[in-house]
């Protein structure tokens, strides 16, 4: 038999991948053009995570970005989309 924190492990982790698909649905459904670039704080309210769990996906490789400046970071909604698809086997439409 399971362990108690083994269970409770697993329920977490399979919540918390509900959690991210259910965002990138989300997110989805507010891109209007492939094209549009959105900044990293909208990006994150979107997301509903912080901009510093944005900032370490970004840091990671896992969320593609556009360095405008040195401080200025934008995201285009299409490959975000995608890439949040292609690490959680979410199949999002347009």
């Amino acid at each position: 038999m399971p362990s108690k924190s083994s269970v409770t492990k697993s329920i977490t982790l399979r919540s918390a991948n509900e959690v991210i698909k259910n965002r990138v649905a989300l997110l989805a459904a507010k891109a209007s053009s492939s094209e549009d670039l959105i900044r990293e704080r909208t990006c994150a309210k979107h997301l509903d995570v912080s901009h510093r769990t944005l900032e370490g996906w970004r840091k990671k490789g896992l969320v593609p970005y556009l360095r405008i400046t040195p401080r200025s970071i934008r995201y285009r909604l299409a490959d975000v989309l995608r890439a949040l698809r292609d690490s959680y086997g979410q199949e999002v439409k347009k």
